[in-house]
């Protein structure tokens, strides 16, 4: 499916709690660790706090989310890494119709 891989680097399933500087592979949809990235990945910068309610978001019921008041570096990162993400896989659809 397309739901991320957020507990684990998604190339080397290293755990989550090792990874010193975690990044969002966009073209996999899971978080990576510094020692596997690549030269030519598309990776996204994501804070601890960002992963943390990412985690949580994906955890709880859609119900409990308007009760939620994340900082907006939190949603700002959120909002990237969702937009990116989806961007990806309709192969650049949300950019065409912003441009458009």
């Amino acid at each position: 499916g397309y739901q991320p891989c957020l507990d684990c680097c998604c190339r080397c399933s290293l755990e989550l709690n090792k990874i010193t500087r975690p990044g969002f592979l966009v073209a996999e949809g899971g978080i990576i660790c510094a020692e596997c990235r690549q030269g030519g990945d598309r990776v996204l910068r994501i804070q601890w706090e960002s992963l943390d309610f990412l985690q949580k978001l994906n955890s709880s019921d859609p119900e409990e989310w308007a009760e939620w008041t994340p900082v907006q570096t939190v949603l700002q990162d959120c909002l990237e890494l969702v937009d990116s993400f989806v961007d990806f896989h309709l192969g650049g659809g949300l950019s065409d119709l912003r441009s458009g």
